[in-house]
């Protein structure tokens, strides 16, 4: 089984900033973690607010690349097969769903 990334990320005033008018809620206090499975090639998310139907997610890159990017992604509708837990990522992303995870 693969674990998740773990990349920590703090992310800048300015977007902890744009997060908390847009939505109303403060994404939090302290660093970030991308939950993308360890070893993707893609850029680095995290969950930072749970809404009611879907979450607000930022996506960065480890290279200092731009700024951040906030996006508003629909959850995942994937259940296990037992129907006990649910996918805690978006929709369509790359790699197993976090119960297949260690």
């Amino acid at each position: 089984m693969i674990g998740n990334c773990w990349y920590g990320f703090t992310l800048p005033e300015g977007t902890t900033t744009d997060i908390t008018e847009r939505w109303r809620e403060p994404p939090g206090v302290g660093p970030v973690f991308c939950l993308e499975p360890g070893g993707h090639d893609a850029p680095h998310r995290a969950c930072v607010i749970s809404l009611t139907v879907g979450a607000v997610w930022v996506e960065w890159t480890k290279w200092g690349g731009p700024e951040p990017r906030v996006l508003l992604l629909a959850d995942c509708p994937a259940t296990s097969p037992d129907r006990m837990d649910a996918c805690s990522m978006y929709d369509e992303h790359q790699g197993p769903h976090t119960w297949e995870r260690t």
